[in-house]
């Protein structure tokens, strides 16, 4: 958000038009100024609530605060401004700036701890036991991914931290995506997709659910950055996790490696190698999905 007032309201005239019958045609206004961001209602009917509690007039709010405007909530999300520091990666001396999550020619992962959106941290706050009153605003809401304020169940019943944060960054990611922030989109997913790849390659295979949400993301960024490393990441995954690549993912595969000019043999050959030493066990649509895989082999390797 640029310094200044930003409307938010259901009149086409506000900075946010929302198609909502619970918010007001000029219901808040938001003001980044130098001494912070505050948000102030409008004299909306249904009112304006900070983290579930309703102001009276202008709030000042902070990192991942949540303000609900009618039925939806949206996050405030601090990124520090400050100067893209040049390094070398530590594995490769590749130049690297300090909000890259991992290194752009061999995938070094250059930041430990809480994922990052170019240098934000994203811990989740927790929810005070007065705002666990009004359920319904107990949740982030972004762009149609729902996070716990408290932590999500896991299959044990014991909160997992991880999966919230998850959660969220891939909100922010398919965000950035649908709006063709392609090189945000990769500093917020590059870090986990690595991660990934690290584990899978160490014998911890993510289970296939994982894996195809992480495949997804990873040809998305490969369309979009034209960087055809993450189509050898993609090959490398499924060597490792020792899985065929889905038909609809080998299609995509297929258009990448064309539209891309790809070049990189040496993945794609060593997993049609793993899945061939695989194909008796295969059957019939399977052993299909092979033949398509060296047919990309092919085409690559001419």
């Amino acid at each position: 958000m640029p310094p200044g007032e930003f409307v938010v309201g259901r009149s086409s005239a506000c900075h946010l038009a929302l198609d909502d019958a619970l918010v007001s045609r000029r219901h808040a206004a938001i003001h980044v100024q130098p001494d912070g961001v505050f948000v102030d209602d409008l004299g909306s009917r249904n009112g304006v609530l900070v983290n579930g509690e309703r102001i009276p007039g202008r709030r000042k709010i902070v990192h991942l605060d949540r303000v609900t405007i009618g039925s939806h909530e949206l996050v405030l999300v601090e990124i520090p401004d400050r100067p893209l520091l040049e390094a070398a990666c530590e594995t490769c001396g590749a130049s690297v700036t300090m909000d890259m999550a991992f290194c752009q020619k061999c995938g070094h992962l250059l930041h430990k701890g809480s994922p990052t959106l170019a240098g934000m941290t994203l811990e989740i706050p927790a929810v005070r036991p007065d705002s666990m009153q009004t359920a319904k605003h107990d949740a982030l809401r972004l762009d149609g991914v729902r996070v716990d304020g408290a932590r999500p169940p896991s299959a044990s019943g014991v909160g997992s931290e991880e999966s919230t944060g998850r959660a969220l960054l891939a909100g922010i990611a398919d965000k950035a995506l649908a709006l063709g922030r392609f090189d945000e989109a990769e500093r917020v997913l590059g870090k986990s997709l690595h991660e990934i790849l690290a584990r899978a390659k160490t014998g911890s295979v993510p289970p296939p659910s994982r894996i195809a949400e992480a495949t997804k993301y990873a040809l998305r960024l490969a369309e979009g950055t034209k960087r055809t490393a993450w189509l050898d990441w993609v090959f490398e995954l499924h060597e490792a996790a020792g899985r065929l690549l889905g038909a609809d993912d080998i299609e995509r595969v297929h258009e990448l490696v064309r539209k891309l000019r790809y070049t990189g043999a040496g993945p794609v050959r060593r997993y049609v190698v793993a899945m061939r030493a695989r194909a008796e066990g295969f059957s019939a649509s399977e052993r299909f999905l092979l033949s398509r895989l060296e047919g990309i082999e092919r085409m690559v390797s001419a």
